[in-house]
This record gives C-alpha cells, structure tokens and sequence, in this order.
C-alpha cells in the first residue's frame, strides 16, 4: 500500500485503503496500522523514543482495530470495541510558539464534530 504505510496482522481491507488514501492527499505523512495492540499512544511514544528505527513523515497516524490497554486523560485505562475509532496522531510541534495541552481535546472534538457531520 504505498512505502509508508505498516500493516500489522489481519487488518480491515477497507480502512487499510481509506488510510492509504489519506497518505496520497497528504493528510497524514505515514501509518502503522495494526490488528490489535495494548495502546496506539504508547505505540507512539516508544517509537518516539527509539531513535535506531528510521524516521518517518509526520504526522504519523497509529491506528488499530483492538486496542487492549488504552491510556486517556488523568491515568485512565480503557478498552476500545472491534467497531471503534482508536488511534493516536504524532505531529511535529512549535513548543514555543503554541501551548499543546489543548491539543488531545481539541483533536477529540473535532473527530466527534466530522462523525456527527
């Protein structure tokens, strides 16, 4: 599907294009997309963290069909459904000309203002 897009086990056919998709139009840079994984944030951080493996365009979606441990807001722990939206955006940041808390809320409103659309 394209040399930046990571497909991780079974992984829906259709969303497996949709993603390539949003790579061709150059809404995201690149993906992992995987059957199943704990956590697409702290998929994220640790690729974040391992500096051996080659970069890839940000931003960079993870996004998985079953997420098992996920991390949210103040420690919470949560598991997604089979038919959830779970994924998590790495994206490059000016830290000293924006404030980034906002982001994750920001983000999760916007996702739930285009589904609602």
């Amino acid at each position: 599907m394209g040399p930046f897009l990571t497909c991780i086990g079974a992984v829906d056919p259709g969303l497996r294009l949709v993603v390539s998709q949003l790579i061709r139009d150059g809404v995201i840079g690149s993906a992992v997309y995987q059957q199943s994984t704990a956590s697409t944030n702290s998929d994220a951080l640790a690729e974040l963290q391992d500096h051996t493996k080659p970069s890839k365009p940000l931003p960079r979606l993870h996004l998985t069909d079953l997420q098992t441990a996920g991390r949210g807001r103040q420690g919470n722990l949560w598991h997604s459904r089979r038919d959830a939206l779970t994924f998590t955006v790495t994206r490059g940041f000016d830290f000293e000309r924006f404030e980034t808390a906002p982001v994750s809320i920001a983000a999760g409103v916007a996702a739930a203002r285009a589904l609602d659309y």
